[in-house]
Parts: C-alpha cells; sequence; structure tokens
C-alpha cells in the first residue's frame, strides 16, 4: 500500500491479526533488487530493480521513479539518486518491469535480460534502500512519503525500513526477493518450486518478513510469463480481509478500511453488513448496511469504510461485509468488541472568582477554564444565577446557562463570567459545570456591590477650525453629547477662549432631546489670531465616591486676515481717450486677478497685456470699471475695483520729420491717435502756400511725395481738422533726404 503512514503506524502492524499480514498489495511493488553488478565475483554486469503488478490491472508507471539512498542515508540526491521510468510506460497486471542501473568494472559478468528501462543508479551490494516514487522529484526524506508507493531497506543498519525490519543483508551474488505469499521460502520461491508461479506480491509492510534471499537471481522483464497466470472467472479481491475494533460502549469507532477490487467482472458489486457495523463509499460519508460499486467503478481499486457502533453492554460482537458481483464473492470478516467506558471527569482551573463592581453596571468579564475526560456525547452544561452572567466569549453575549459540545470538549474550554450587582453589598454565588455520568464542579463566586460611580459625560472630538476673516456668524455643530451611562441625567454646555480679542460673540448651547449642540462664533472686526477654545460638559451626577460629572476638550480656532487691497492709476482717474493708465494693486498678496473692459486688439481700447499681476496696462476707450482679486499666502481674498472716467478728446501726438530712405524709422509721417477720428482731415503746404498732401481719415502713410513723386527736402506746414468744433493741430514737419 502507499506509505502514507508514518513509521508509528509501521510498527503497530506487528499486533494486526494473522489474516491482515498475510496479504497481496493492492499496488506495485519492489520485486527483487540487485546492487552487486559488475562487483568481483557478479553474476551481471549491471544493478537492476524488478518491479511487480500483483494487481488484476494494468498500472500506467509512465513518470514514476525509482530512487536510492544508502543505508544511513537521510535524502535521496537529485543527480545519483534518481532512475527515472519513462512516459507511457505500463506495467501489465501480475506482470514485471525490469529498470537496468549502473554497471561495475567486471565485464565478464553476464548480460541483463533485455531492460525495460534503464537509469544509473549506484546500488550498494550489501546494504542500501530503494524507493518507488509515483513522480521524479527527489525525495527531500529518505522515509515514508505520501508520494512513495513501495520502499525496501535491507541490510541490518538500513534504517529506517517497513516494519522497523529491514530485508536480509546482500552479496555480490545475491539479491533480495519478494514472496509470494507469508509462507514463501528460498526453496519454495526456487525454479519449480511451490510458489515458484505465484508472482511477489506479499506485503505485510515489514521488510524483513516479505523479503528473502533467493537460491539464484532471477530478473523479470515485461516479456516474462505472467505470475501468477490471469483467470478469466469473474473474481473479487477484499484487502484485508479481517478488520477488529474496540470501542466503548455507546460510542461509534473511527472508520477502519477494506480495499476492494475485481477482474473479469460481468456486473457491479453488491455489499452488505449488519449493525452494529455500517459502510461507507467515503471516510465522512453516510454510513448504513448496504453499498453498492458499479462495474466501471470497479476497473480500479475502490475504498470500503467500516464504523462500528459499540453496544450499551460490553462484549464481543462479529459480523462480516458480504459481497457480491454474479458468480463472484468476497467476505470481509468484522470483529468488534465494546468496552466499558471510563467516567467522565471534569476540571475547572481557578476555582474561585472575586468581583467588586458599582451597582447597576456589569463587570469587566472574569474567566475560568473547563477541561475533561470521556466526555459524554450530551456535552458539558454550565449554569449561573444573577447577578452573574457568563459567556464563551469575552465580547459574546452572556446569559445564564452555557453548553459546550462532545467535540468542543476535545480541547480545553474558556467560560467568562460578568457581575453585575444591583443592591450594595456582597452577593456570592456558583458557577456549576456538570455533565451525564460526572460529579458536578463548581466555581465560587465572590461579588461586592459599590454604590452607584457617576460616570464622565462625553462629547465626540471636535476638529480644528481655520478660516479667513469673515464678519458673518460661523456654526461648528457638536455631536456625541451624553450623561454617560447615565441615560436620565441631564447635561449643560460651556466655552471658553485663550483669545478672547479674536471674538465678538462666542456661545454654546446643546440641542433638546438629543445628543447633538451648537457652538457660534462671530470674528471681532478685522480680527484674526488663533484662539484655544475649550468646551466642557457636565452632568448633574456629582463626584461622589469617585464619580466623575465633567468633560473637557479643546480644539482650535485660527483666523487669517484678508489682503489689504488699494488700487492706483499712475495718471490718475480722470483720463483722455488713448491714454494708458498703469494700475497698480498695493497689498502683498500671491495671487492676482483682473478683469474689466474686454481684451482689445487694434482700435478697441481695454486690458493690455498680463492680467495676474499686481500691476495692470489699460487703454480704455469710455469710461471703465476695472476688478482686481487678490489672494495672500493664507489663501483668503480680497476684491477692489477702480473706475477710469474717460474724456471723448484723444490727443494728438505727431511726428516732426520724415526720412524717407526706407530703413524702416520715420519712413512715412506719424501722427498718433488720428485713427480715433476717422472723419478728420490733415492738410500739408509748403513755404509758398501750395497745398502738396491733403486727406481724409489719415492713415499714417505720406512719405513726403507730391503727385506720387517726392517733395524736396525742407519744412512745410501742416493743418488737422477733427471736425465737431474740436480746436485744430497746426504745425511743421521737416522732410530730410540723403
Amino acid at each position: 500500500m502507499k506509505k502514507k503512514l508514518l513509521y508509528l503506524l509501521y510498527s503497530l502492524l506487528f499486533f494486526l491479526p494473522a489474516q491482515v499480514l498475510a496479504q497481496t498489495a493492492n499496488h506495485v511493488v519492489i520485486s527483487e533488487v540487485y546492487g552487486g553488478g559488475g562487483n568481483s565475483g557478479a553474476i551481471y554486469a549491471n544493478d537492476y530493480v524488478e518491479l511487480y503488478n500483483p494487481t488484476s490491472a494494468d498500472v500506467a508507471i509512465g513518470g514514476w521513479s525509482v530512487q536510492y539512498a544508502s543505508a544511513t542515508g537521510t535524502s535521496v540526491s537529485a543527480t545519483t539518486g534518481v532512475s527515472a521510468i519513462p512516459a507511457g510506460a505500463t506495467i501489465k497486471a501480475h506482470g514485471y518491469y525490469l529498470i537496468q542501473e549502473s554497471a561495475g568494472a567486471n565485464t565478464a559478468a553476464g548480460a541483463l535480460p533485455t531492460p525495460d528501462a534503464t537509469g544509473a543508479l549506484a546500488i550498494s551490494g550489501t546494504t542500501g534502500k530503494i524507493f518507488l516514487v509515483n513522480n521524479s522529484t527527489a525525495l527531500a526524506a529518505a522515509a515514508a512519503d505520501p508520494t512513495v508507493i513501495d520502499f525496501v531497506a535491507w541490510g541490518p543498519t538500513a534504517t529506517p525500513a517497513e516494519g522497523s525490519n529491514p530485508a536480509p543483508l546482500t552479496s555480490n551474488t545475491t539479491s533480495i526477493e519478494r514472496k509470494a505469499n507469508s509462507s514463501s521460502t528460498p526453496t519454495s520461491m526456487a525454479a519449480g518450486g511451490s510458489d515458484d508461479l505465484k508472482g511477489n506480491g506479499y506485503d505485510s509492510d515489514n521488510n524483513g518478513n516479505d523479503f528473502i534471499i533467493p537460491n539464484a537471481l532471477n530478473p523479470q522483464n515485461s516479456a516474462s510469463p505472467l505470475e501468477p497466470a490471469l483467470s478469466t472467472s469473474p473474481a473479487l479481491t477484499a484487502t484485508p480481509g479481517t478488520l477488529s475494533f474496540s470501542q466503548a460502549t455507546g460510542t461509534t469507532s473511527t472508520a477502519q478500511s477494506f480495499s476492494l477490487s475485481g477482474s473479469n467482472l460481468t456486473a457491479g458489486a453488491t455489499l452488505t453488513v449488519a449493525a452494529p457495523f455500517a459502510i461507507s463509499a467515503t471516510v465522512a460519508g453516510t454510513y448504513g448496511t448496504s453499498l453498492s460499486f458499479t462495474q466501471a467503478q470497479l476497473a480500479t481499486a475502490q475504498t470500503v469504510y467500516v464504523q462500528f457502533t459499540a453496544p450499551a453492554t460490553a462484549g464481543p460482537s462479529s459480523g462480516s461485509v458480504n459481497i457480491t458481483s454474479g458468480t463472484a464473492t468476497a467476505t470481509v470478516t468484522l470483529n468488534g468488541t465494546a468496552t466499558s467506558a471510563a467516567a467522565p471527569t471534569l476540571t475547572l482551573t481557578p476555582t474561585t472568582l472575586t468581583f467588586s463592581q458599582s451597582v447597576g453596571s456589569p463587570s469587566a468579564a472574569q474567566s475560568f477554564t473547563v477541561s475533561g475526560t470521556n466526555i459524554p456525547s450530551t456535552g458539558v452544561s454550565v449554569t449561573v444565577a444573577a447577578p452573574y452572567a457568563i459567556s464563551a466569549s469575552a465580547t459574546g453575549t452572556y446569559g445564564t446557562t452555557l453548553t459546550f459540545t462532545q467535540a468542543q470538549m476535545a480541547a480545553t474550554q474558556t467560560v467568562y463570567v460578568q457581575f453585575t450587582p444591583t443592591v450594595v453589598g456582597a452577593a456570592n454565588g456558583t458557577a456549576t459545570v456538570a455533565a451525564t455520568g460526572a460529579t458536578s464542579q463548581t466555581v465560587t463566586l465572590n461579588g461586592t456591590g459599590n454604590p452607584a460611580v457617576n460616570t464622565p459625560p462625553t462629547l465626540n472630538t471636535i476638529n480644528n477650525v481655520t478660516l479667513c476673516y469673515t464678519a458673518a456668524q460661523q456654526t461648528i455643530v457638536l455631536s456625541g453629547i451624553t450623561p454617560g451611562s447615565e441615560a436620565t441625567q441631564t447635561v449643560v454646555l460651556s466655552v471658553t477662549s485663550t483669545n478672547p480679542a479674536l471674538f465678538s460673540q462666542l456661545g454654546v448651547f446643546p440641542i433638546a432631546g438629543g445628543t447633538t449642540g451648537q457652538l457660534n462664533y462671530t470674528i471681532a472686526p478685522n480680527a484674526s489670531g488663533t484662539a484655544v477654545v475649550t468646551v466642557t460638559v457636565k452632568d448633574n451626577g456629582g463626584i461622589a465616591n469617585g464619580g466623575v460629572d465633567t468633560y473637557v476638550t479643546t480644539f482650535n480656532i485660527t483666523v487669517n486676515s484678508l489682503p489689504n487691497v488699494n488700487i492706483v492709476s499712475n495718471v490718475g482717474t480722470n483720463i483722455t481717450k488713448g491714454v494708458t493708465a498703469q494700475l497698480t494693486a498695493t497689498a502683498g498678496g500671491t495671487t492676482y486677478s483682473w478683469t474689466g473692459a474686454t481684451t482689445v486688439t487694434g482700435a478697441s481700447p481695454g486690458i493690455i497685456g498680463a492680467a495676474n499681476t499686481s500691476t495692470l496696462n489699460a487703454r480704455p476707450t469710455a469710461t471703465s470699471t476695472y476688478t482686481c482679486t487678490v489672494t495672500n499666502a493664507a489663501g483668503c481674498t480680497t476684491v477692489q475695483t477702480i473706475t477710469l472716467n474717460v474724456s471723448t478728446l484723444y490727443p494728438l501726438v505727431t511726428s516732426n520729420i520724415i526720412t524717407p530712405n526706407g530703413d524702416g524709422k520715420n519712413d512715412t509721417w506719424i501722427i498718433k491717435n488720428i485713427d480715433y477720428y476717422p472723419t478728420s482731415s490733415v492738410k500739408v503746404v509748403d513755404k509758398a502756400g501750395k497745398v502738396v498732401f491733403t486727406a481724409t481719415n489719415y492713415l499714417n502713410d505720406w512719405a513726403g511725395t507730391y503727385n506720387g513723386q517726392p517733395l524736396t527736402q525742407g519744412t512745410y506746414y501742416y493743418v488737422i481738422d477733427l471736425g465737431g468744433g474740436a480746436p485744430k493741430y497746426t504745425g511743421y514737419v521737416t522732410i530730410i533726404r540723403d
């Protein structure tokens, strides 16, 4: 069977009945090991490991491995200790599989029969350990493991071994060979012996009992005859054939199991059993007196679980699991013994708890533990009477009764106790722990009720407040206002400040019928700074016996000042059309934002340039108001405005020289602001009074020409008429040519 058990289980096998030990394995086994290959006097040139399939079905072993460790080795080498079985390999029912391993120096030794697989394990000729593993990963520990299908240790120093009993010591001319049955001997296993053709499937999980030193080496491969030859008749095999139970009266045992397999079956199998035994197809399933498997299920070995429910009276009980499939039958013998159950015991620690608590309020929980042996199925009960209460957890629901199941009592349980006195003085009690059949145990509970002590009122934390100066009243909502645990008491609120000058008004009051209140305050005109504000809640419960009637909390109110903004114009606030004013906001702000007349292009004056600094250039065409929003480092903002009153007259600025040489400077006669007077007229005359240039809506484009020809260098007189009764502009302009 798979080596999923601890070695402790191997030693227990010695105490099982003979029927269990005399059994054929239901899995592939290691049937022969030879480690003297190629040594001095060796029979064969190579070491080998032979596998045998005692089951009635072919087994796929591709991807498995045989692994080797020295007699006392504690692990398997991943590089030299693993011999992998090729993918796709199969070992036939009752067939053999030969794995050739490393060769020695003796080249005169004989060759093995054709191996089914080859490896390079250097197996000791005298002692060691071979493992059959269901994968090719090296075992971390050279011992039983869930992945180990079978293993054998041989030689007196080999450890661990199945059953703590290694197989015999070998030599260069001998091997270890698995028996066919419990009574097999070297003679019966030899050619022509009574066990010669019965295979090598005996497995009692005791290496010393399961292996012999054969009279002659006998390596067999997949081409060797099947042993024993497969029968064509339907057959059922149940292994082991006997199960034995010992169980306390009135209780149900842990399940034991047997393996059921079949060959050449033509139908499913039916299993029956009678009370006090029951069977199931799964260890945690429903147990009953009958069970069935389909023919398809029995193509592989099935596990049947058996439970024994001991009768109320001590003594032996016997039965059997009867298995039928067509004409095939099998039986598993069941032996049960009902033993008298030991009386339950209970142990409590500690056995005394002492409390001192104010009247009307529950104490902090104290605890004691409950443990026991032979606890009945009805479990354990714990009871107390008021003013005590119990719970299975410190923060759980408390009451006067508590129950622990039989399963819970497999571990020590903790009982938590609270004391809630109703009167002043002593109030003692007892916690009683009982179980059917056990002597009840008690924990003495000593309690003293003390005069009620007023608990402090409550108020939730108030967050700090930071704001910019405002004249509007501010409100803070207070929450969590209670008189403490005494719900019938009343509370009053009060408030003080470390900086009274910061406020023109500061007050607090509770909101009736709830747990909230309101703190109102108004900042003194233009005040700034920080105040530590203290809010006090006081109930009417008093401070007798150490009571507390006051709760105090503090928080900060920080008021940041606003920017003090003043806007000035470098040309005053009364300007003429065409004049650009520079507006400057003096405030010490960190950010500025101007708004006002629409940004202009060409002939539509307004904001000129950036509008996000402390200064703004503006050229309004009509009376306009400009607004500056200033924010200081504290994030506080002030808005201020300035109005520029614009007169309708735009001053003209005329140049008095023309140098039309194409250098881009004074190439034409420039009259600034003439564009504001589209109906104006311009006239230029020479010294003789002759008109040499005239234009309406002059576009600053005259280059000192007359009828397209350059005028001579000299000084000329001009007259500019704006119309509408406005004064005329007169003066001289000089034409200079290179």
